[in-house]
């Protein structure tokens, strides 16, 4: 074997380590978020839902804070990523975390699964818009579609029957989940920004403009058990922290299409984390469903190659 095949050789088993350890930490993110359903459920017992974030993201802030002291970040930015941390903290975090919690307090679960399942689709159509490198294309588009039949798989024609029940609330989950669209595709200006001083900058910004509104808030308090205080730090720590965390590198290494694909794996795993933990019966459809969601992913990352780095890549891009 000459020397340009063995070179060719090395560069493929290169590509194929690389696209392993995307789809790899893709899941795992959705693993993480799966769970996060369980965690939440059980802390509202305690807590409202604005008393909830605001905890889980004091405790991102903090755990971020360490992880990027520990790793001796080298941070120099500018003041206008500063406002653009600031930015993202506000479309990224605040907005739809209050948005989505709200809409799903008024409406069916299946149903706010189904909407949160757009979030593929919206970021897709974002990126063509809003960058450069990540442009709409007939593999894209069948590749989401597959995903999002997988999710149809899941939740069944019930959820679909259950839509427009309560548009109020639909427009509020619609709405996060446009946030989170948005907020994804901004996460590729942050790319020479080191990662974890990031998510700590964010989580920073997002409890500014939390604590204004629980302070007004006539029926909020910050006074909890110990049990629940734990349990938004694990949420913090673990489902906030370290999953944007991770998510911001899925976004520098493979673009803000691709780790959209999350939100069609997250609830699969939330089914087989009742089965496990739970011991609830998972159906064959579930199974099906998640084969198919993966069989979408596949599609999709084939058409999504590593991005290239480049300081002028996207025309939003703060200077």
């Amino acid at each position: 074997m000459n020397r340009v095949a063995l070179a060719r050789e090395r560069l493929l088993r290169s590509k194929s380590m690389s696209d392993l350890f995307d789809v790899g930490l893709l899941i795992v993110v959705a693993m993480i978020w799966g769970s996060s359903f369980t965690v939440m459920k059980i802390t509202l017992n305690t807590m409202s839902s604005l008393e909830m974030t605001v905890y889980r993201t004091a405790f991102a802030a903090v755990f971020m804070l360490f992880l990027s002291l520990a790793t001796r970040e080298k941070i120099k930015i500018k003041r206008q990523t500063l406002l653009w941390i600031a930015l993202c903290g506000l479309i990224g975090v605040t907005a739809p975390y209050l948005l989505v919690a709200s809409g799903q307090a008024r409406t069916y679960a299946g149903t706010a699964a189904l909407l949160m399942g757009t979030m593929p689709l919206m970021t897709l159509l974002l990126a063509h818009f809003l960058t450069r490198d990540e442009r709409l294309s007939v593999g894209k588009l069948i590749g989401v579609g597959i995903g999002a039949l997988g999710l149809f798989v899941l939740l069944g024609v019930e959820a679909l029957s259950d839509l427009g029940t309560n548009l109020g609330a639909e427009a509020l989950i619609l709405g996060g989940v446009a946030c989170y669209a948005l907020g994804t595709v901004m996460l590729r200006n942050l790319d020479e920004v080191p990662h974890a001083f990031a998510t700590c900058a964010m989580m920073c910004a997002s409890l500014v403009y939390l604590l204004p509104i629980i302070l007004l808030s006539p029926d909020a308090t910050l006074s909890h058990p110990s049990s629940s205080i734990l349990l938004t730090a694990v949420l913090g720590f673990i489902h906030t922290g370290l999953a944007i965390y991770m998510l911001m590198i899925i976004v520098k290494r493979r673009g803000a299409s691709f780790a959209s694909q999350t939100n069609y794996l997250i609830p699969p795993f939330g089914l087989l984390y009742g089965a496990v933990f739970l011991a609830e019966p998972i159906a064959f459809h579930a199974l099906l469903a998640l084969a198919i969601i993966l069989t979408g992913l596949a599609i999709t990352r084939r058409t999504m190659p590593p991005r290239r780095q480049s300081d002028d890549e996207d025309p939003a891009k703060p200077s």
